[in-house]
Parts: structure tokens; C-alpha cells; sequence
């Protein structure tokens, strides 16, 4: 199943949601639309999110289900998808985001 990552800058993101993104990517929680976060990165004011997803529709679906725009959103090779992430994958993941966001997600 393809991977995807966006990025939202986090006081713009309700404690509550923020809670519940984390909590739903610690339990590998797969939702209605078949979206299984994997991760989520939170530094300097900016939460990424790292999800398998069947495709774009669905990782946009479950993003407006907790109230998030959709509109930085890119896929990732490489990833098996494995809950958590290994290390290896985290590597990887890592990488992106720099590529992708070298100064900042700067999404609205």
C-alpha cells in the first residue's frame, strides 16, 4: 500500500486532535478508509504525518475527518510499511521530510 507524508504547523491543530492523531499512529489504528498512520513528527512548531494509505482520496478523507487540510501531501518509496517504523524506514522518512522541507513545512 502506498505511503504518504504532509505536514501541518501545530498551533494550528487542536490539543485534542493532536492527542488523537498521536494515539490513533502509537496503536497502529487502520480507519474506514483504510488509512493506517505510521508516524508523526513533531519539531519546531510542525507535526508530519506518515501514513499508509489505498490512495490519495483516503489519506485526504481521514485528514478532513480530524479537521486537517490535505494540500502538502506527497508520497513516500522505499517503505515497507511496517507499524512501527524500523529504524531503517525512519532513515528514509527522515530524509523526505529534509528533501521535501529543507526550511519548514510552510502549509497553510
Amino acid at each position: 500500500m502506498p505511503t504518504y507524508v504532509d505536514c501541518h504547523p501545530l498551533a494550528t491543530i487542536p490539543s485534542a486532535v493532536q492527542r488523537r492523531m498521536h494515539e490513533e499512529a502509537a496503536r497502529g489504528i487502520v480507519d474506514k478508509h483504510g488509512v493506517q498512520p505510521l508516524a508523526h513528527w513533531t519539531t519546531d512548531g510542525v507535526i508530519y504525518c506518515v501514513a499508509q494509505a489505498p490512495n490519495i482520496e483516503a489519506f485526504c478523507q481521514h485528514h478532513a475527518d480530524h479537521g486537517l487540510p490535505c494540500d502538502s501531501l506527497h508520497p513516500i518509496a522505499g517503505l515497507r510499511g511496517s507499524h512501527p517504523l524500523v529504524a531503517e524506514e525512519t532513515e528514509i522518512v527522515r530524509a523526505k521530510l529534509a528533501d521535501l522541507w529543507p526550511a519548514g513545512c510552510t502549509a497553510a
